[in-house]
């Protein structure tokens, strides 16, 4: 077992094998049990079945996202989380939403450590669904409870301390690990077919309707290429819409959606295709994209959060410009060599972030919080 402090881990959903392994909220705390730091996950439930590579879950009440404005709801959650946090004996909390809860939490127990990741989706602190005002008040207080303050990107990081120039003694970039299930191997990936893959969530803020919008304008000169989107199906209105467009643009075909697929059945996708493309009107950070590219996937991406990743390696476009979206498919449909190449870049790039090495990266800047 490795020295160091009993960490929590907060997650704020239903534990399944979505999330196992290769979903952002899981990756971090597989990382640290994969090195043999002490640390249990408390969530509002798991379907997960009982393995010893997993860490130990603690279920936790009813869990939901749109109170955290509320300050009795949030308190009531934070007295029932705090109890489990005191019988898990935990020394250190890591909290990646939901930072309302643990203000009350660390009012609750002074002696706790709080680390905290701040989530940004937006390109800029105007955008924000919120008065401004408030943001910053949310960073404050942020920066009053906790040790660490974690953000996932560096443009989060320079846009943020604009905003709030005082966080910058407790944040620190910490970005999200690729788990190393999503490394090509020696020998794979020579039989590639000509498709472009999506691996997302079919909701809007996905903008799967504008790949394949975009795809539909280059078609007649890629005929022998088709389009893959991978995800399970949570919004069906949205996906009726994109069957329709489908159907309409004529480029439906019965393999287009996959739905919800394995861990393994994944990785099998990400070694058909030959192109990965995520077209997100905001993402936090978008880690499949590194998952992309550590399988040897040239990446066409939107200007999203998380898109630094992929800058002079993939290709950036505006976000919801379908013009420029058709532009940087083409490319890359277009020339083989230009695959090849921004293969190798990502397949490099992407080995500094295997969940492993973020992980200690994360446990070396807890250890700082005491120093």
């Amino acid at each position: 077992m490795m020295n160091g402090p009993k960490v929590g881990y907060f997650i704020p959903e239903v534990l399944n094998e979505f999330y196992l392994n290769r979903w952002g909220f899981m990756q971090l705390p597989m990382a640290f049990k994969k090195l043999g730091a002490d640390i249990v996950i408390f969530a509002p439930g798991s379907t997960l079945p009982e393995n010893e590579n997993i860490p130990k879950i603690v279920t936790i009440g009813k869990y939901t996202k749109d109170t955290a404005l509320n300050p009795i709801t949030q308190f009531n959650f934070a007295l029932q989380l705090s109890r489990k946090i005191k019988e898990a004996d935990i020394d250190v909390m890591l909290f990646r939403s939901d930072s309302v809860a643990a203000i009350f939490i660390k009012m609750l127990n002074p002696k706790l450590r709080i680390v905290i990741e701040i989530g940004i989706e937006e390109s800029s602190y105007d955008e924000f669904p919120h008065p401004k005002s408030l943001a910053w008040l949310s960073l404050l207080a942020k920066y009053t409870i906790a040790d660490l303050l974690t953000i996932p990107t560096r443009q989060g990081y320079d846009m943020t301390l604009r905003f709030a120039p005082f966080l910058r003694k407790k944040l620190k970039v910490i970005r999200e690990g690729v788990s190393e299930t999503y490394f090509l191997k020696e020998g794979e990936g020579k039989n590639r077919k000509k498709t472009i893959l999506c691996v997302a969530r079919i909701v809007e803020i996905k903008s799967q309707d504008l790949l394949i919008r975009a795809f539909a304008r280059i078609h007649n000169k890629h005929r022998d290429w088709r389009l893959r989107f991978v995800g399970p199906i949570l919004d069906k209105r949205y996906y009726n819409r994109l069957v329709n467009l489908a159907h309409r643009l004529q480029i439906w075909n019965r393999e287009l959606f996959s739905g919800f697929l394995s861990e393994s059945e994944i990785r099998k996708e990400y070694l058909n295709a030959s192109i990965f493309c995520l077209c997100s009107t905001k993402e936090h950070p978008g880690a499949v994209r590194c998952e992309a590219m550590a399988m040897g996937l040239p990446v066409v991406t939107t200007r999203t959060c998380g898109w630094e990743f992929v800058d002079n390696i993939g290709i950036v476009v505006p976000i919801d410009d379908v013009n420029a979206l058709a532009e940087g498919l083409d490319r890359f449909m277009s020339s083989s060599e230009e695959r090849r190449i921004a293969s190798s870049k990502g397949r490099q790039y992407t080995r500094q972030m295997k969940a492993t090495t973020i992980a200690k990266e994360l446990i070396s800047a807890i250890g700082d919080t005491t120093k």
